[in-house]
């Protein structure tokens, strides 16, 4: 229920590879680069890929070191200051369209 996805936020920065539906922030924190988005579908059909995947993950560790791996660039992607930026880009468009 929460909009921004802080506990993703949180796992992305201690390189915890993140398992979470493709939803509000969360679906676009997690990248395949650090994680696996879940589609939401039927209770049924959502337990089972959580599970495929948790388990997908347990017995294969190089995708999970891979995912882990992943986790700095994303940091740096996600990071306050490019944030910043991106939003001066946007206001800076939209002033010199009003000028022009």
């Amino acid at each position: 229920m929460e909009g921004t996805p802080h506990v993703v936020l949180e796992a992305i920065g201690n390189n915890l590879p993140v398992l979470c539906f493709n939803t509000c922030g969360q679906g676009a924190s997690v990248n395949s680069e650090v994680g696996i988005k879940i589609e939401l579908n039927s209770i049924n059909q959502s337990i089972n890929e959580f599970s495929e995947n948790i388990i997908r993950l347990y017995q294969n560790r190089k995708i999970l070191s891979k995912l882990s791996g992943g986790c700095s660039q994303r940091q740096i992607e996600l990071s306050w200051d490019i944030k910043t930026r991106e939003m001066i880009k946007i206001y800076e468009s939209i002033l010199n369209t009003q000028a022009s």
